[in-house]
């Protein structure tokens, strides 16, 4: 009775071991299922795109062959897939179609299997995966990997027909020849021989037969290295090469030219008899001779009284530099004198007023008028003139003319209109520009794996066996 319950014990332990042993081997399976061999790019549609491009492309490899040499490669576009029937047309993601130009698949021949890479552009996204395609996989791998042991084998025994049919001969011919002696002696030659060359053989068998064992017992690691970048400032213009990154940018532009104040101090006079007690009006023309060839948007900006000793100054180291009177008469000027005598002699605001035109021209030349209106002479002292031989009144206005040098026009960023100071922006327009920056790569860390892909890790191409 104790031996029969012991035994119904041990066959249900067995059950439920053997249970837990398979729900196990189920979610292992299950859960590989779930990684990809880049974790995925966060987008179901994508991902399932990518895998299924990457079935399209290895069926698509196997039937048209393989890259032969290490290292050597083949690319298909995702155009020739579609064309082949291999993966139906329109394929997209989240509404965007996929370029099936730039998307592709690449194999490359590696020690004992083929690396292949997908990758996949729709719209603005690029994403890729790595996988592998085993020999096994392969109709004519055979074909295309050559087995050494065999081709070694083959060279091998043919030797050593080569050298059995060699010494048969010889035996044949001494038999024929000599003695039985002698022919007991190449026979028993003959039968050294044929044990030497099977005993070679079977060394040569067994020899090749142990190496591939040790080698099928060895797995494949894979070269892994993690990279860090850096990166310089964006630069203008375009470059190649290995170390730069090249881009577009959009930036504003714009004309600046210079606006230029110019001041004029200007002396006209009056003779003291013909201010009488209804005053005196009088107009003249000046024309403005310091200007540059080309302007643009001329304007008197202000005008003024001369307000201090510093304007008569003004007026004499100028006089007859920026200005000049429309059809005066240079024998009436009245010069050499010192400008605190001309203040003493000039009136002021309380005996007249003024009025200055806008600015016109003419045959590329610039003329403005002034009006006087004398008032009275009141506080005022004549000065004598011996130019003029008589009693004078100086009459002083100030003005400023404000306008656009075209010349000094440059072109620059729209952002840069505070480095110029007083400008006038005739012009703007946006333009792309293409700019590059310098990469820094450096590796950080390098591993090596049996797994066909890590994680934030690139793939050297370099392998080997332990």
């Amino acid at each position: 009775m104790y031996e029969e319950n012991s035994s119904n014990f041990s066959w249900l332990s067995l059950f439920i071991k053997v249970v837990i042993f398979v729900v196990f081997v189920l979610l292992a399976i299950w859960l590989i299922s779930k990684v990809t061999l880049r974790g995925g790019s966060g987008d179901v549609t994508f991902d399932n795109n990518l895998a299924t491009m990457k079935t399209a492309a290895s069926e698509y490899f196997i039937k048209n062959g393989l890259p032969s040499e290490l290292g050597s490669t083949k690319k298909v576009t995702l155009e020739k897939l579609i064309s082949d029937k291999l993966i139906k047309k329109g394929m997209e993601a989240n509404g965007k179609v996929c370029n099936t130009k730039k998307s592709y698949a690449e194999v490359t021949k590696m020690t004992d299997y083929y690396a292949i890479k997908v990758e996949l552009t729709c719209g603005d996204k690029t994403d890729y995966i790595y996988g592998s395609i085993e020999s096994s996989d392969c109709k004519d791998c055979d074909n295309q990997v050559v087995d050494n042991n065999q081709t070694n084998n083959s060279s091998t025994n043919t030797n050593n027909v080569n050298n059995n049919t060699n010494n048969n001969t010889n035996s044949n011919t001494s038999t024929q020849n000599n003695s039985t002696n002698t022919q007991n002696n190449n026979t028993s030659n003959n039968n050294t021989n044929t044990n030497n060359n099977s005993n070679n053989n079977t060394n040569n068998n067994t020899n090749n037969n142990e190496n591939n064992n040790q080698n099928s017992k060895k797995k494949t690691y894979y070269e892994y290295v993690k990279y860090t970048y850096e990166y310089s400032d964006w630069y203008v213009g375009n470059k190649t090469g290995s170390d730069i990154q090249n881009s577009t940018r959009k930036v504003s532009y714009a004309t600046f030219c210079n606006k230029v104040i110019n001041k004029y101090y200007t002396m006209s006079y009056v003779n003291k008899n013909l201010v009488t007690k209804n005053g005196y009006s009088y107009k003249y023309t000046l024309e403005l001779t310091n200007l540059p060839n080309k302007i643009n948007n001329i304007k008197v900006i202000g005008n003024s009284y001369f307000k201090d000793i510093s304007y008569y100054n003004n007026y004499i180291n100028n006089r007859d530099k920026n200005l000049s009177i429309v059809g005066g008469n240079s024998n009436y000027n009245v010069s050499n004198v010192t400008a605190s005598k001309m203040k003493s002699s000039a009136l002021t605001a309380n005996n007249f007023t003024y009025s200055i035109s806008s600015i016109s021209s003419k045959n590329g030349r610039y003329y403005v008028d002034i009006t006087i209106n004398i008032k009275n002479t009141n506080g005022i002292s004549a000065y004598y003139s011996s130019q003029v031989k008589s009693d004078i009144y100086f009459v002083p206005v100030y003005f400023s003319v404000q306008f656009t040098d075209m010349s000094s026009c440059v072109e620059d960023l729209s952002s840069n209109v505070f480095n110029y100071g007083n400008v006038q922006i005739l012009d703007e327009w946006d333009k792309t520009e293409n700019i590059y920056r310098y990469v820094t790569k450096k590796v950080v860390d390098t591993k090596w794996s049996t797994e066909t892909s890590l994680k934030g890790y690139e793939k050297t191409g370099n392998t080997k066996l332990a």
